[in-house]
């Protein structure tokens, strides 16, 4: 197996988890990750409210 066939894999199973991670923060409907809620709520930042 060369590296190229190596790398290939690899970037295929990123891809796949990072599909997987997506799909289910929409069916949660959390659209943001918590460090970065975290993050913003120790800066101040806050999201816009649904009306």
């Amino acid at each position: 197996m060369s590296l190229g066939q190596k790398k290939g894999k690899m970037m295929h199973l990123a891809k796949i988890a990072f599909e997987k991670f997506f799909i289910r923060n929409m069916k949660t409907g959390n659209s943001e990750p918590s460090y970065q809620k975290y993050i913003f709520k120790m800066l101040g930042i806050e999201r816009l409210k649904k009306k």
